[in-house]
């Protein structure tokens, strides 16, 4: 079963459907791992591949999902960087506790909250230039939640936040206690390791070649900025008639699509599971994925914004009064026949560089609509 992972066809139906809870998260680390091309080794030699692979010698095929412990070595290093002395620890701390306040998995959780101030922290020592930025806080309370240290109950490897849910059964009570350490230390140990699991695959999608999230947050906000341009004009091409909307009413696509970009669709407005399918995609696809998200919540909500104003157009894509847009079975297929690729997006990319010889060519479909309206617009 593991093989199939390596089947691109196979994975990108599995990211369209959804992945399960139960193996989201180590599937997230095997698929960052293979696209990061080892990035992370580059600040951090003691990032052990063996943290990303899988057990192959398994017989059974939930076991062959999971990936080994975390080295001991790379717990250590997580541990050091997360109590050093801090500068921006303050600054951490109030935006943190600010921001997420409203979260459930966060809003009464002391530890949780602590853990998610260790894992910025943290990144912040790690990665100077970026240190910490507004929307980094989001990521990594999302990343928390899905990929923590798991363990095995009855050969399937179980999610840290599913661990107290396994019902009244005493025989699966006694192994999950049989499977830990009573003492505070080894309980100590274990969070650490949790966190420090989570903390590497965030690390590893804030640096990895690929995905490069870092890019959001530097300097110019330089990933932010090519994003901004390419959703304008992918808007304009895919919605003509909801972007002539808000250019009359000066509704900039960056007033809102900014939160969307530098939370990675990870911000309060939208349902955890509903971010967690987005995800699904985006580790598989590439910042296409989140283009072709954001067309398709502009399009489900067309019909209301084309009713609105200036500020009840804002009001609503803060707020999306209506969360039935957000349904998962309903916004990721639609999401999907957003034709926007990757060859797209840079040609979009190299128009925005000033790049004349290489304009972008507005898909097929696209054209056609644009050629219809136009033709409509003559006979009239």
């Amino acid at each position: 079963m593991a093989h199939l992972l390596q089947d691109r066809s196979f994975v990108r139906r599995c990211a369209a459907r959804g992945l399960s809870p139960v193996y989201r998260g180590a599937i997230w680390r095997l698929w960052a791992q293979r696209a990061s091309n080892e990035a992370s080794d580059q600040l951090n030699p003691s990032l052990d591949s063996e943290m990303h692979k899988k057990d192959a010698e398994a017989e059974d095929v939930t076991a062959s999902l999971r990936l080994t412990s975390l080295p001991e070595a790379s717990r250590v290093v997580y541990e050091r960087m997360a109590a050093a002395e801090n500068p921006l620890a303050e600054e951490i701390h109030r935006d943190t506790n600010r921001t997420l306040m409203h979260h459930d998995r966060y809003a009464d959780d002391t530890e949780a909250i602590e853990s998610l101030e260790r894992m910025l922290r943290a990144y912040a020592m790690h990665d100077s230039e970026v240190g910490y930025c507004q929307g980094m806080n989001f990521i990594a309370a999302f990343v928390l939640m899905h990929v923590p240290h798991t363990r095995a109950i009855h050969g399937r490897s179980v999610p840290h936040s599913q661990q107290h849910q396994q019902g009244d059964d005493g025989d699966e009570e006694e192994k999950v206690s049989s499977s830990t350490n009573d003492s505070s230390s080894s309980s100590a140990t274990k969070t650490t390791r949790q966190e420090a699991t989570a903390y590497w695959f965030m690390f590893t999608m804030m640096q990895g070649t690929r995905f490069n999230l870092r890019l959001l947050y530097t300097q110019g906000l330089p990933r932010l900025v090519v994003c901004k341009y390419q959703f304008q004009r992918l808007f304009e091409w895919f919605l003509p008639k909801l972007a002539s909307h808000f250019e009359r009413h000066n509704i900039s696509p960056e007033l809102f699509m900014t939160e969307w970009f530098m939370t990675m669709f990870t911000y309060r407005a939208i349902p955890v599971e509903t971010s967690a399918r987005i995800w699904d995609l985006f580790l598989v696809d590439g910042w296409k994925a989140l283009h072709r998200v954001g067309l398709a919540i502009l399009s489900l909500s067309q019909e209301t914004l084309l009713s609105e104003s200036f500020e009840g157009s804002i009001q609503y894509l803060k707020q999306f009064p209506d969360q039935g847009i957000f349904q998962p079975d309903l916004l990721i297929p639609h999401a999907m026949t957003f034709k926007v690729t990757n060859r797209l997006l840079h040609r979009l990319h190299q128009n925005f560089i000033g790049d004349t010889n290489n304009l972008p060519i507005p898909p097929r479909r696209v054209a056609r609509a644009s050629y219809a309206n136009k033709k409509e617009t003559h006979s009239q």
